[in-house]
């Protein structure tokens, strides 16, 4: 019933509105799986094959405030039956009243600042390191917004009445958000309270040096935050095997996160960019290695009398969910070597975890057309045989984008 709902949205407001686009692309993956890391699955086991692809149909329209993003998308992967969905990414209504504007219905508002990590993204919480980044699904709030000459606030109630909720993007919460540009530099501050997280407050700058040159900056307290933990290393004990899902979002208090970088782009176009974060919700090096040792252990059991094969790969896979987590240890740094051309866009991203000594070089190609794009990406993870990078379950990962933009 969902899909046809949506379906008749995806064809009524287009052919109503005034003005319409639409995107079509096809993103085929290719994975190479890490044998040698504790956390390999046997290809029965594990939920991502090597080859799959994604195809996704978004139509975007407004008519008279009222805007529409929806995306019609097909997963295909070896040996998995299709997967078909649909997704209402975006439906809003923006409107003025008393000189005062307003939005209402479902909205993508991404806040802060940063090319890496975002700290201020409190109502998002984008993923902004994922190799393939599927179109953002919004929010359902209210929200006012005021605008100055060089300023804006922004008031937004998110999820009305849906409570406490695990998923930042459907959690019930009140944001806050204060821009103003002095002179060559945007200030934000930013605040969000919620039952889950309490309260949440930061701020952020920008700030336009010269022609060349440009740096930002951005600070996020938590009073409550959240972080994949494992419930055996939690609760102590010598059992090694779950019987439940035993990763759990664990409540801590007092975090942070920080993001401080810089930019430098020369008059032909290429530009070098430093990033340094941090994130109290990634894991330690030590958390990092109580999870590994678990992992060995249950591998031992592999074989024994009386322990099924099934249960301890089984176990292996919920293990993995800690991939999962945007940043997977707190201290991150980042160089990005990239040029902006007409028809070639290359791009060479280095980020290193200095706590573990972790790699991840992600080398890009855009190829820009006649309302078509193509984008070659690759990734590869590397380091020490103890860093979270190396022993991930994949060790190379590449796709090619095809976009076709029309109207």
């Amino acid at each position: 019933m969902r899909g046809w709902v949506l379906l008749a949205l995806f064809v009524w407001v287009p052919v109503s509105a005034s003005d319409v686009s639409a995107t079509l692309r096809v993103v085929p993956e290719y994975h190479d799986v890490n044998r040698s890391s504790e956390f390999f699955l046997p290809d029965a086991t594990n939920p991502l094959p090597q080859q799959r692809s994604h195809q996704v149909l978004e139509i975007q329209s407004a008519l008279k405030g009222l805007h529409l993003l929806g995306t019609l998308s097909n997963f295909i992967a070896r040996h998995k039956k299709p997967e078909n969905d649909a997704v209402l990414n975006e439906l809003y209504l923006d409107f003025s009243l008393e000189n005062e504007d307003f939005s209402i219905g479902k909205k993508v508002m991404s806040w802060g600042v940063g090319f890496g990590f975002r700290p201020l993204d409190l109502l998002q919480r984008e993923n902004r390191r994922r190799l393939y980044q599927n179109t953002l699904e919004g929010v359902s709030l209210l929200a006012w917004e005021h605008f100055t000459r060089s300023g804006a606030v922004t008031l937004v109630y998110a999820n009305p009445g849906a409570g406490n909720h695990a998923d930042v993007i459907d959690d019930e919460s009140f944001a806050f958000k204060y821009y103003q540009l002095l002179g060559d530099t945007d200030l934000q501050v930013v605040a969000r309270w919620s039952e889950q997280n309490q309260w949440e407050a930061g701020g952020g700058f920008a700030q336009v040096v010269n022609d060349n040159l440009e740096w930002h900056g951005s600070l996020l307290y938590q009073q409550h935050y959240g972080q994949l933990q494992h419930r055996l290393l939690r609760t102590g004990g010598d059992t090694l095997l779950a019987t439940s899902n035993p990763v759990e979002v664990h409540t801590a208090n007092d975090g942070i996160k920080a993001v401080l970088g810089m930019s430098w782009t020369s008059m032909s176009g290429w530009s070098t960019l430093l990033e340094a974060w941090y994130d109290d919700a990634a894991y330690s090096k030590r958390q990092w290695r109580s999870i590994v040792k678990l992992t060995q252990q249950q591998r031992i059991l592999l074989g024994q009398p009386g322990v099924p094969d099934a249960a301890v790969f089984g176990n292996i896979a919920w293990n993995s969910q800690v991939f999962s987590a945007s940043n997977w240890l707190r201290q991150n740094l980042l160089l990005r070597i990239a040029h902006n051309g007409e028809t070639l866009d290359p791009a060479l991203d280095l980020l290193y975890t200095p706590e573990d000594g972790g790699w991840v070089t992600t080398a890009t190609l855009g190829i820009e057309g006649n309302q078509q794009r193509v984008d070659l990406k690759l990734r590869y993870f590397s380091g020490p045989d103890t860093a979270a990078y190396q022993i991930f379950p994949e060790q190379l990962s590449m796709l090619v984008r095809w976009q076709w933009a029309f109207e």
